[in-house]
C-alpha cells in the first residue's frame, strides 16, 4: 500500500513539474537559450584569441632565433611587438657593431682571361677562325617551342652582397640602438644594453665625452637592480681615459757601425786565421 502510494505521489510530482516547466519555458525559454549561446560564443572567442596569441608569439620567437643578418633582425623587429622587437633591434645592432670592428677579408683574385681562339688553316692562302670551324663542324641545336618551357621554374641568381663601409654600419647600428632607447615600452635591461652599444659606437668614433655621458647614464639607471650592467658601464668609463692616450712605441735600435781596418782582405784573413776550421768537440767512445 505504501509503495503504491509513493508511486502515485511521484507521478503527481512529475506531472506538476512538466506542467510548470512548460509555463516557465514559455516565459523564460528564449532568454535562457540566448544566454547559453552567448556563453558558448564567448568561450569559443576567448579560446580562439588565446590560440592565435600563442601562435603569433611562437612565430615571433622562432623568427628571432633563426635570424642571422642585420636585415632579417630589422624585419623581425618591425613586424612584432616587445620584447621581441627590442631584442631583434639589439641583436641586429650588435651584429653590425661586430662587423664594423672586424676588417673585411681581402677580395679574391680575378680569374684568368680565357685563351684567345687559334686560327686554323683550311686551304692554302686562307685562314679560318677556330670558333667558326667548330660551329661548322657541329650540327645546329634544335630550338624548343616557347609553350614547352612556359611551365619551367625561373632560376634567379643572387648577386654577392656588397661589403659596406664600417662608418655606414656604425650609423645603422646607432639607429637600431636609438630605436630601443626611445621605446618606453621596451624592457629596462634591453634599453640599458642599447645605451652600452651607443657608448661603444661613440668610442669607435672617438667621441669620448659622449661615451662618458652614456656610460654614466647606464650606471645611474642600473642602480642596485642590474649590478652587472652597472659594473660593465663603470669599467668602460674608466677605459676611456686609457683610450684617449695614444700608444707610444719605442724607437727601433740603431745597428752598430762596423769599421774595418785599412788593410787588404788577405791580410785580415791571415791575422784572423779564417782558413783553419773551428776545433770539433771530442766525442766519448
Amino acid at each position: 500500500m505504501d509503495s503504491k502510494h509513493r508511486h502515485e505521489l511521484e507521478q503527481n510530482d512529475l506531472a506538476t513539474f512538466i506542467g510548470h516547466f512548460g509555463e516557465w519555458w514559455a516565459k523564460w525559454g528564449h532568454v535562457t537559450l540566448l544566454s547559453v549561446l552567448l556563453v558558448v560564443a564567448a568561450f569559443t572567442a576567448v579560446r580562439f584569441y588565446n590560440v592565435r596569441v600563442d601562435t603569433a608569439r611562437e612565430t615571433a620567437w622562432g623568427g628571432l632565433a633563426s635570424s642571422t643578418s642585420p636585415e632579417v633582425y630589422r624585419s623581425v623587429a618591425q613586424s612584432n611587438e616587445n620584447p621581441v622587437r627590442a631584442l631583434a633591434y639589439l641583436r641586429g645592432a650588435d651584429l653590425l657593431l661586430q662587423k664594423a670592428a672586424i676588417p673585411a677579408p681581402p677580395a679574391p683574385p680575378a680569374p684568368p682571361a680565357p685563351p684567345k681562339p687559334q686560327e686554323v688553316t683550311a686551304e692554302p692562302g686562307k685562314t679560318v677562325d677556330a670558333t667558326e670551324s667548330t660551329s661548322q663542324a657541329q650540327p645546329a641545336t634544335p630550338t624548343t617551342d616557347t609553350a614547352d618551357t612556359a611551365d619551367a621554374p625561373v632560376q634567379v641568381a643572387l648577386a654577392a652582397q656588397r661589403e659596406q663601409d664600417p662608418a655606414i654600419m656604425l650609423d645603422d647600428a646607432k639607429l637600431m640602438y636609438q630605436a630601443i632607447v626611445d621605446d618606453k615600452t621596451a624592457p629596462q635591461i634591453i634599453r640599458l644594453n642599447a645605451k652600452l652599444g651607443l657608448g661603444a659606437i661613440a668610442e669607435a668614433k672617438k667621441q669620448w665625452d659622449q661615451a662618458h655621458t652614456l656610460y654614466q647614464q647606464v650606471t645611474d639607471e642600473a642602480g642596485d637592480v642590474y649590478v652587472q650592467v652597472a659594473l660593465n658601464a663603470t669599467d668602460r668609463q674608466a677605459r676611456i681615459e686609457r683610450l684617449k692616450t695614444p700608444v707610444r712605441f719605442a724607437k727601433a735600435p740603431v745597428a752598430p757601425k762596423v769599421i774595418l781596418p785599412d788593410m787588404p782582405m788577405a791580410e785580415i784573413e791571415t791575422k784572423l786565421d779564417l782558413s783553419n776550421p773551428l776545433p770539433q768537440p771530442a766525442v766519448a767512445p
